[in-house]
């Protein structure tokens, strides 16, 4: 049995932050539109803004799980699920 290395990204916080609050955000403004309160929703920059978050968000995630699994790849010569 090997030691590993716990691999960490402290500057991926912020990104990932970010783009989990703008999610949120955006979806907060689409419930108030589906029970009649003032919203942003409907706006082209609001949807934009979260379609991307979530887009980065997930191209964030696949990179992590991707550098993950290819680090133990690289380690144990096997990927253990």
């Amino acid at each position: 049995m090997t030691t590993s290395k716990k691999i960490y990204f402290p500057g991926l916080n912020f990104f990932r932050f970010v783009a989990a609050s703008l999610v949120v955000l955006v979806h907060t403004e689409e419930i108030k539109g589906l029970h009649a309160f003032h919203n942003v929703y409907k706006n082209y920059p609001t949807e934009l803004i979260g379609r991307l978050a979530v887009i980065f968000f997930f191209v964030l995630s696949g990179f992590l799980i991707s550098y993950l699994l290819f680090a133990e790849k690289t380690q144990n010569k096997s990927i253990s699920i």
